[in-house]
């Protein structure tokens, strides 16, 4: 460590992070500030503190065995004395390294133990790991929503249940990872951001027109929704509107009557207020039909959004909207999900979670109903304990993640 240090002061090495730089001596000054931190006062913030955030430190490092992106870091976590950190052991493979470091994650937040999932991005496609386990060979393709996202979380405050696997001896595949929730949705649709082309090409437009009504559970039209879903401001839009006529639980009660609820503004004391009407479908293509909407454009959507996402050159966003698809579920709620969703994938809440989760229904080797996890996702106005509020008993069930 002393030559390292002597290195890093003589030649002033500097570590690049995409298009950030920050020097050793500023990862180096962070870990010895962790080791003043009292382990008796905050034992649950120091073990956050270690493996896992000196990976989300390091991820954009380079590293010639993939399995040193963990070993690297196991001799400066925080405290060593931890048996559930990954062993130093090149016997194991690239993947099991990386189990074992999920693993570590998950027993070292007792609160929080589902933390390392959304560091998962497009791992879905990578045979030789579990599609809910990071990846740390590759940068990625988005920053993880938690980070950029308000405090509180879909469902953060209810303790998650959840069973890590048990790992095999020899280390084999596949690995189930149990957790409870429930699901929300089904993607309708998704389409890219910004394409090649540019983005007259895309089918933003088309996909929002076949929707007429106001956004569900707001007032808002589809227009403004759209607005809110792919250029959020924080932490307002990931707080969720403040004029709520009704929840979404009692909205999907009434599609599954074949009804559809409206908001509806009353006057109370001088102070409008909005209350919901529940109407047949028939009724609301109706009240469409006496007030149309003029069908959508993209001129018309993009037209009201910031000149980058026009432009073909990298812009600030990349990484928090590019870097995802838009998408559109079967009852028209909108937002941002991985670039590996596709339609027909699930979106789900974990209990505990930060985010709504997008997962993959498939079979498994035993004929078993089980899920690829694809990863978190941005559901406009429903980021903010929205889906729990009337949450109708018995749709919390076990959730097996491949």
């Amino acid at each position: 460590m002393y030559e390292l240090d002597h290195m890093i002061q003589r030649c002033g090495i500097v570590l690049t992070f995409d298009s950030r730089r920050r020097g050793w001596n500023e990862v180096r000054r962070q870990v010895r500030e962790l080791g003043k931190v009292d382990l008796d006062t905050m034992p649950e913030f120091v073990m956050m503190m270690n493996l896992g955030m000196l990976q989300l430190w390091t991820h954009h490092c380079g590293a010639t065995d993939p399995r040193d992106k963990v070993f690297a870091l196991r001799n400066i976590c925080i405290p060593k004395e931890l048996d559930i950190l990954p062993p130093i052991d090149y016997s194991m493979s690239m993947a099991e390294v990386y189990v074992r470091a999920a693993r570590y994650w998950f027993l070292s937040q007792p609160t929080r133990p589902l933390q390392f999932l959304t560091c998962v991005d497009n791992t879905i496609d990578a045979d030789e790991l579990p599609s809910w386990c990071p990846d740390w060979r590759k940068k990625w393709t988005s920053k993880p929503l938690s980070m950029i996202r308000n405090k509180n979380g879909a469902a953060r405050d209810i303790p998650a249940v959840a069973t890590f696997p048990e790992i095999p001896v020899p280390f084999k595949l596949p690995l189930h990872l149990t957790v409870r929730g429930f699901y929300l949705m089904t993607i309708k649709e998704v389409e890219k951001m910004k394409l090649p082309e540019g983005w007259e090409t895309a089918r933003h437009s088309a996909m929002l027109n076949e929707f007429t009504g106001p956004y569900p559970t707001t007032i808002y039209g589809y227009h403004e929704a759209f607005l809110r879903a792919v250029d959020p401001k924080l932490p307002d839009d990931f707080e969720g509107p403040k004029e709520r006529p009704f929840t979404y639980w009692d909205f999907m009660r009434a599609r599954a009557k074949g009804n559809t609820l409206r908001p509806a503004s009353v006057d109370v004391d001088g102070e409008t207020q909005y209350i919901s009407v529940e109407i047949s479908e028939d009724m609301g293509l109706e009240l469409d039909n006496l007030n149309p909407r003029p069908p959508f454009t993209q001129k018309m959507l993009y037209d009201s959004l910031p000149i980058w996402y026009r432009n073909q050159a990298p812009v600030p966003q990349e990484d928090d909207v590019y870097g995802r698809l838009f998408f559109l579920s079967t009852h028209g709620f909108m937002g941002l999900v991985p670039r590996t969703a596709k339609a027909g994938d699930h979106i789900c809440v974990f209990l505990s979670g930060a985010t709504p989760i997008v997962l993959r229904p498939k079979i498994s080797g035993d004929g078993k109903r089980v899920f690829g996890f694809v990863g978190e996702c941005y559901v406009y106005g429903l980021m903010n304990h929205e889906s729990l509020d009337g949450l109708p008993s018995g749709l919390l069930q076990d959730i097996v993640l491949e």
